[in-house]
């Protein structure tokens, strides 16, 4: 198992230095960083925040989505 594990830490290392990868890393850090709005709501489900919305009487207009999330 450990050797397993040596392995598959080693094909990981290879694949993150990689010339392609480091390409597809820099791309995807340029465009998180272009968004608008950040579509997590943390270690919480939407489902609760939008109950909890609901009870401090939200109509859920879109402002109101994003400003609480």
């Amino acid at each position: 198992m450990y050797i397993e594990f040596c392995e598959f830490w080693l094909h990981l290392q290879i694949y993150f230095y990689d010339i392609f990868f480091q390409k597809a890393s820099s791309a995807n850090i340029v465009n998180r960083s272009k968004k608008k709005y950040n579509h997590r709501t943390g270690s919480r489900p939407f489902s609760y925040i939008v109950e909890k919305m609901v009870e401090d009487g939200s109509k859920f207009l879109e402002v109101d989505t994003f400003e609480f999330a």
